[in-house]
């Protein structure tokens, strides 16, 4: 904003309705993975969506987001602590509260680092080369 640039800040439900009126849709990642990327449920909807729009799709994450080897998990404690989506739910309804999804890499233009903006191969394989430094402890 002190750059001038114009930001809206909305609800992840009414991102599909704005895409007619912005020109790039910024989301954030709990964690990246060779093939997908774990974002809020109904992200996946919505860059499809930016995609048929021709609108362009930047994923902000850093380094530490990146996991080569390891699988993307959904998070259990929204499985596990269903009362946050229905607190008091009646008995019957089916609480769906995973608040997660996997999204494709595919549908992502272009990733926000620490580096710049790259794309999702560039991210990757920098990631694949970073290597965890330790510092060395001497007595």
């Amino acid at each position: 904003v002190p750059l001038g640039v114009r930001v809206r800040l909305c609800y992840d439900a009414a991102l599909a309705a704005e895409l007619g009126q912005v020109d790039r849709v910024w989301i954030g990642t709990e964690a990246i993975g060779p093939d997908g990327l774990l974002a809020r449920v109904g992200t996946r909807f919505l860059f499809e969506e930016a995609r048929r729009q021709e609108v362009p799709t930047c994923v902000l994450a850093t380094a530490d987001k990146w996991m080569p080897r390891g699988e993307l998990v959904l998070p259990q404690w929204c499985e596990q602590d269903p009362w946050l989506l229905w607190e008091g739910a009646p008995q019957g309804v089916e609480l769906q509260s995973q608040a997660f999804e996997r999204v494709p890499l595919s549908l992502v233009d272009v990733f926000a680092t620490e580096k710049g903006f790259e794309s999702a191969p560039d991210f990757s394989l920098r990631a694949l080369r970073t290597r965890p430094t330790f510092a060395r402890l001497t007595t």
